[in-house]
């Protein structure tokens, strides 16, 4: 016994003696159709058990060798339910159904699983500024269940936006801010402030065993968080936000990627300057006030949490996996930047260690 279900997530068009099922050029089109055959589609947007086929066949005037043929033909768009375990339930249901369709269409599935499995789902946020602050407004949004927050600075005038930040919010600490923004979109999500995480000293008591990390920066990473990153074995992604662009990735999964310390390895090779470039940069960059302009705030927010998204759910490969994408904040174009772990990276001792 199984359920016939046409994915929820794809559209249903009628047009003059044809239907197509999904836009763009991945959609399905059915040629030389009936209103009987558009009763039955009907139904299976609904579920139908395969045992009720030739009932539901009779009751849309069509015969039962034409319900099987449409069955055959619908076999690229068909989707398993989900288990009842699986499915999501109360202000979740509701607040998440366009994303059910959405990646219902992305991923050929019925996503309710995916979405249920992100509320099981642990993920660190270092640096909530105007960016960072809406990308852990996202993720919550998205349904996931468990944020850690952490950032000691205080919401500035230019951290407000069309994130996690309003006017009210100045003079509070950015993960007090964006914990009680957190609470606005979803209360039933888990949020926990920490504090200063990747020092030396902390080591002992980092999280561990968490589903993602995200850290956001502005121009370069800070040598002690990518230390500190690199040190506790979790899936990362940094987010940095320049000048003139954004840089999203690399997303770094131990002993599989590319590092923050393979990139600047990379770097280093074509500028042999470039460590002491970065310290200088970042040490100006301490001084400096925010660099979050609103616009690329908001996309740059948008890619990372994407890509976190994506990441998470465990169907796709991100675009920045082991790779940098590049926001270009003159043309709005995206470039990427693959990189492959450096030889001389300790980083690739990883394996290894795991298998030892």
């Amino acid at each position: 016994m199984a359920e016939l279900k046409i994915n929820p997530g794809l559209r249903l068009i009628e047009r003059r003696g044809t239907v197509q099922i999904g836009l763009g050029s991945t959609g399905l089109v059915l040629e030389g159709t009936g209103q009987g055959d558009l009763d039955f589609l009907y139904r299976l947007r609904t579920g139908l058990d395969d045992t009720e086929l030739e009932h539901a066949a009779g009751n849309c005037s069509i015969t039962t060798e034409r319900a099987r043929a449409l069955v055959a033909a619908l076999e690229s768009v068909l989707v398993d339910p989900p288990a009842k375990s699986e499915q999501l339930s109360g202000l979740r249901l509701d607040r998440l159904a366009p994303d059910r369709a959405h990646w219902s269409a992305v991923y050929s599935v019925d996503s309710s699983a995916l979405l249920a499995n992100r509320a099981r789902a642990a993920v660190h946020l270092i640096g909530l500024g105007r960016t960072g602050g809406a990308v852990a407004c996202a993720l919550a949004a998205a349904g996931v269940g468990t944020l850690l927050l952490e950032d000691r600075a205080s919401v500035g005038p230019a951290d407000v936006g069309s994130g996690a930040f309003r006017l009210a919010d100045v003079g509070l600490n950015r993960a007090q801010a964006v914990r009680k923004m957190i609470r606005n979109i979803d209360p039933t999500v888990s949020t926990h402030i920490l504090s200063n995480s990747m020092d030396p000293e902390a080591a002992a008591g980092r999280p561990r065993f968490l589903n993602l990390v995200i850290y956001t920066d502005r121009d370069v990473p800070n040598a002690r968080i990518s230390h500190g990153l690199s040190e506790g074995d979790n899936p990362h992604l940094s987010l940095l936000l320049r000048e003139r662009d954004a840089l999203i990735g690399p997303l770094v999964v131990p002993g599989q990627s590319a590092c923050l310390d393979c990139l600047d390895r990379h770097h280093a090779q074509a500028d042999p300057d470039w460590y002491e470039l970065c310290s200088q940069v970042h040490g100006a960059s301490a001084e400096a006030g925010a660099v979050d302009e609103v616009a690329q705030s908001v996309a740059a927010a948008g890619l990372a949490s994407l890509q976190s998204l994506l990441f998470l759910d465990g169907r796709n490969r991100p675009a920045a996996w082991s790779a940098v994408l590049q926001l270009r904040s003159a043309d709005g174009t995206v470039g990427r930047h693959e990189y492959r772990p450096h030889p001389e990276c300790a980083c690739q001792l990883q394996p290894a260690l795991q298998d030892s």
